[in-house]
């Protein structure tokens, strides 16, 4: 009999191997094998978190130090503004020592850790929690292989909830060996090791980890109280058992996370995290739950019908659960409610129920948390954001979907395991395995996982690039062809060379950007060499470079300096030269200020014709705004008033008469006390406070 059920254990191992091999393949199947190199992700975020990464292999290479990449130089706390990815930078510098470029390393990387999710999760649910092998495969092919997992793998970083069931199954040792020291202490410090690494890679699915944890203790605390146990009797006795380790827990992690609060304190002071208006966009509503887009096999005739992507939301929003799934985790949940008293008479799983009972709520209410209520925004979300200012670090709120599937795949496998049963094993294994193949066929989508960029052609841009000065010590790029390429796109090729050389750019793209930065953003504005200029002479910076990317060629940045001067000084007509705050304006063009705006502008013909301001005030708005507001418009040249604007709803163009400068720079103020936020008067979702038009400002 023992040989026959371990043949019987060996032939389900196959067989589940066989089908998550397959479940690998066709999740990956528009990357790999297709022989054009296609690399996860795009040009953009993609690239992003593949110099990210990098950044970890040129660490261990003794390249570049623990807390400073190559790019937004030379301010050290870069690295904190956004993931740090070092999970994914241990896996990747094997593979770069093994020889591969950093974009295969990436990408191989990705799909390992997502290949080591797919295990662990079917190893949580056949091992650790004894479902069958059939429902272990639904939860597993639930959750790894879902249609919104495959779209939103544009954001690599979201790949790391692939960590979850590792972090689950040393949490499941720690609690069935708390009665064992050496066992328990061992699965404690792995799970605090994980949930650190966990966090040192992916903020957003680390967060999201201790959100979910909050909710599933009251939760969990609310199941024992009506179900007659006593709490903390319950926790006075774990307590007990744990005793002096807990000092053990506190310390470990306390040092574990020293890098990471010295990495993020200076980020922490430069920014507040975003403004819940600003979440708005990325909130998603009731029908956003089954939202996997027109591509999805199964209901993607539906979604379309529905138009939901005429709502002008972020497409963050579309993070929905395989229908199969969501229906299989209420019916579970009807079936557990009536059922559950079967658990506790055969006292084998003591307070599974109330663990079950505690999971089923809290992935409701943590669905409820971040649902739109209504039009404008309403949601429970505003008293997680008041009341936990962590989660103020995260704008992308819909994400929180993805992650919920991890546990309804969980109990919904468990319960359906216990509890949807036949008494004909046939009929047991025919149903199973019908649904099985459901929540497959939900899941598969006509795109497979995102791809928008490839390693050859990736390979020959940075190939092409000219090696840089020996004396360079960091470098910003322009481009003399002047073409539309988007922002992003040449901020990080600048970031791809630097990493690539081993040097530092003033270049950068990221969640978020340093004080002052701002300037530098659109490569081919008019005003950016002088933000660079600027840059330049804030930090004191030497052996600064500019790197044409259409001459592929490196110029000291003096040159460059001394060609912009001679442009400033032999301006064209109507051309205003140095202008710091705003950029490239042109006539017809309007840029809004803030309620203190200032720049300044060199241009010998000022003091001959005047200056020269076209602008236009919004009173209405702003005593929208604030009824009781006596506004004023103050124009400032040099410190000194020099206008005093009648505040109306007119477009104004104003002649001011200026002091003679020897070097015809004027430093030019504009202040007001008008304002009006969109978001506030439910005009759009725009957040910022917006003061004057400005159309132009020049001689």
């Amino acid at each position: 009999m023992a040989y026959i059920r371990k043949k019987n254990i060996v032939l389900e191992v196959i067989i589940a191997v066989l089908v998550l091999a397959f479940c690998e393949w066709f999740f990956f199947r528009s990357i790999i094998g297709t022989g054009r190199g296609l690399l996860i992700g795009d040009r953009g975020d993609g690239r992003l978190t593949t110099l990210l990464t990098e950044h970890w292999w040129n660490f261990f290479s003794g390249k570049e130090k623990f807390s400073e990449i190559a790019m937004f130089y030379p301010r050290e706390e870069a690295i904190g503004y956004t993931d740090l990815l070092l999970g994914y930078g241990i896996v990747h510098s094997v593979f770069r020592l093994l020889g591969f470029n950093m974009f295969v390393s990436y990408k191989w990387t990705i799909i390992f850790i997502h290949v080591l999710g797919t295990a662990s999760m079917f190893y949580l649910l056949r091992r650790k929690l004894s479902v069958n092998s059939l429902w272990s495969l639904f939860g597993t092919i639930a959750f790894c292989f879902s249609d919104t997992l495959a779209r939103h793998l544009n954001h690599t970083q979201l790949g790391a909830v692939a960590f979850l069931p590792i972090l689950c199954i040393f949490f499941i040792g720690f609690v069935d060996n708390i009665k064992i020291r050496y066992k328990r202490n061992f699965d404690a410090y792995c799970l605090i090791a994980w949930f650190v690494l966990l966090t040192y890679n992916s903020w957003y699915i680390a967060c999201f980890t201790g959100l979910f944890c909050m909710i599933f203790l009251g939760s969990y605390c609310i199941c024992l109280k009506r179900n007659g146990k006593k709490i903390f009797s319950l926790f006075v006795r774990t307590i007990t058992m744990i005793g002096k380790d807990i000092i053990g827990y506190v310390i470990i992690m306390g040092l574990l996370y020293i890098p990471f609060i010295r990495i993020y304190i200076p980020v922490m002071k430069l920014s507040a995290g975003y403004a819940y208006d600003e979440c708005m966009v990325y909130m998603p509503e009731f029908a956003d739950i089954i939202n996997v887009t027109n591509s999805n096999y199964m209901l993607g005739w539906f979604i379309k019908n529905l138009q939901l992507s005429t709502r002008g939301y972020s497409i963050e929003v579309e993070e929905g659960f395989s229908i199969v799934l969501l229906f299989m985790f209420f019916l579970t949940w009807v079936l557990f409610r009536k059922r559950k008293s079967v658990i506790e008479e055969k006292g084998r799983e003591p307070y599974k129920n109330e663990i079950v009972s505690a999971t089923y709520i809290s992935v409701v209410v943590g669905i409820l948390c971040v649902i739109r209520l209504s039009a404008n925004g309403v949601s429970f979300w505003y008293l997680v954001y008041t009341f936990i200012p962590v989660v103020r670090s995260m704008r992308a709120i819909a994400r929180f979907l993805l992650w919920l599937s991890f546990p309804m795949s969980v109990v919904t496998a468990y319960v359906a395991d216990r509890y949807l049963t036949f008494e004909k094993k046939h009929l047991q294994i025919i149903v199973s395995a019908s649904v099985v193949a459901l929540v497959f066929w939900s899941n598969v989508n006509k795109v497979g996982v995102f791809h928008g960029w490839n390693y050859p052609d990736e390979v020959e841009f940075i190939s092409d690039v000219s090696v840089p000065p020996a004396d360079l010590e960091c470098f910003y790029i322009i481009d003399s062809k002047q073409t539309d390429t988007p922002w992003r796109i040449y901020q990080l090729d600048a970031y791809e060379i630097a990493t690539v050389h081993s040097i530092k750019t003033i270049n950068g793209y990221s969640g978020q950007f340093p004080d002052g930065w701002e300037g530098l953003m659109d490569v081919c504005s008019n005003s950016y060499e002088n933000s660079v200029f600027r840059w330049i002479d804030e930090y004191n910076l030497k052996n600064v470079y500019a790197y044409d990317r259409a001459k592929n060629t490196w110029i000291p940045v003096n040159k460059r300096y001394d060609e912009a001067m001679d442009d400033v000084f032999c301006p064209a007509e109507n051309k205003y030269s140095i202008s710091y705050g705003l950029e490239d304006w042109k006539q017809g063009e309007f840029a809004w200020t803030s309620k203190e705006f200032e720049t300044h502008i060199c241009n010998s013909k000022i003091k001959d014709s005047g200056l020269k301001i076209h602008m236009c005030m919004q009173l209405s708005k702003y005593m929208d705004q604030n009824a009781d507001l006596k506004p004023y418009v103050h124009i400032y040249v040099d410190g000194e008033l020099a206008e005093d604007v009648e505040v109306t709803d007119e477009y104004v163009e104003l002649n001011i008469p200026v002091l003679d400068h020897d070097n015809d720079v004027y430093d030019i103020q504009i202040k007001t006390n008008g304002y009006f936020n969109p978001a506030e008067l439910g005009q759009s979702i725009d957040a910022r406070d917006l003061s004057l038009q400005l159309f132009y400002i020049g001689a």
